[in-house]
């Protein structure tokens, strides 16, 4: 399709790993038009890009993600707000199940208190995301805030410890209503 055909010439002509680009596609948007997007989910995937479905609240069966070509899983934060309800407990158990078993991660989005934090690590959830982990950070920011970051030592130091940086890795995300 022609979006998946811009993004290759974009990942061509700028020299980026597909392997660092990351496009989440909203879980309505796939319910609605899966026969239109998935043939360019899987072409996404061929070229090597990773895609996470985005805004994930259950409302697509749980047990049908495994058909999707997908990467992540990103729990919709309205999910994650109601994470001490047991529906939506029982649904984080069968989500984060069902990921492990398909070899998916499990993103939870809208973290903001520490009790979430703990029942999202409780439920084997890999990674999370919100206001208590970090503030948002302008584009303009990250670069720098990831190169500062990105300096370690070495683990076998001979007389002196030495500081090497790491190689910069360039990270692309893209999100498609």
């Amino acid at each position: 399709g022609r979006p998946v055909n811009a993004i290759a010439r974009v990942l061509q002509k700028t020299g980026i790993d597909p392997h660092t680009l990351q496009i989440e596609i909203p879980e309505k948007g796939v319910m609605h038009d899966a026969h239109k997007i998935l043939p360019k989910m899987h072409e996404l995937r061929e070229l090597g890009i990773q895609i996470s479905m985005d805004n994930f609240d259950g409302q697509l069966p749980v047990s049908s993600i495994s058909q999707f070509p997908i990467n992540n899983v990103k729990l919709d934060r309205t999910f994650v707000q109601r994470i001490d309800n047991s529906e939506s407990a029982g649904v984080l158990k069968e989500m984060t199940t069902i990921a492990q078993t398909s070899g998916l991660h499990v993103v939870a989005v809208g973290v903001e208190t520490e009790a979430q934090l703990e029942q999202l690590r409780s439920q084997y959830c890999g990674e999370a995301q919100g206001l208590l982990l970090g503030d948002p950070v302008p584009a303009g920011e990250i670069t720098l805030k990831l190169l500062k970051a990105s300096y370690v030592v070495k683990a076998k130091p001979r007389k002196r410890k030495a500081v090497s940086k790491l190689p910069e890795e360039r990270l692309a995300k893209v999100n498609i209503p």
